[in-house]
């Protein structure tokens, strides 16, 4: 665990010093996106939240794809984690006037707004009701912004506490 928090703390000062390799590639993204789902589906039914995907199969941007998958992955995997059985986790992907934007959007327990503009902060973590897994030190998001920047593009959040987030992910046309 260690170790694992250790490169990620590299992985991210590597970026914000301009010293991270990123190797971009065109990607399909309803394909990247399919692989995240059914990976964690297994996961996503034994907890009783259903996860689903909608994007147009022929969209497609310009990325790393290993980054691509762990900034999307991190989003899920967040998302699962704070939405109660019988909830529900969404992946969506569509063209926009300046790009790409991925969503990844849940029917959880939600973030509140005095905690929504740290959440992307490196070992933030809102508060002990929202500390569910012991292993978590509060790097997902941080990384999946450093991610985002790397490819020029921008994150974003909708929450409402009790109804759920949505995190969107823009990624800039090539």
């Amino acid at each position: 665990h260690l170790r694992e928090l250790v490169k990620t703390l590299l992985f991210i000062a590597r970026a914000e010093n301009g010293q991270a390799v990123v190797e971009c590639e065109r990607l399909n993204v309803a394909d990247r996106l399919e692989k995240i789902r059914s990976f964690f589906e297994a996961g996503a039914s034994e907890t009783g939240v259903s996860i689903s995907l909608q994007c147009d199969p022929s969209l497609s941007i310009y990325a790393d794809n290993t980054l691509f998958q762990r900034a999307v992955s991190n989003l899920v995997a967040n998302s699962l984690s704070h939405t109660p059985r019988g909830g529900s986790v969404s992946l969506e992907a569509a063209a926009n006037d300046s790009g790409v934007v991925v969503e990844v959007a849940d029917t959880g327990e939600g973030i509140a707004p005095e905690n929504q503009a740290h959440v992307f902060d490196r070992f933030f973590r809102a508060d002990a009701a929202r500390r569910t897994d012991k292993d978590r030190v509060g790097l997902g998001l941080a990384i999946t912004k450093t991610i985002v920047d790397l490819h020029k593009g921008r994150v974003s959040l909708e929450s409402k506490p009790g109804h759920g987030t949505r995190f969107s992910l823009y990624f800039p046309a090539a």
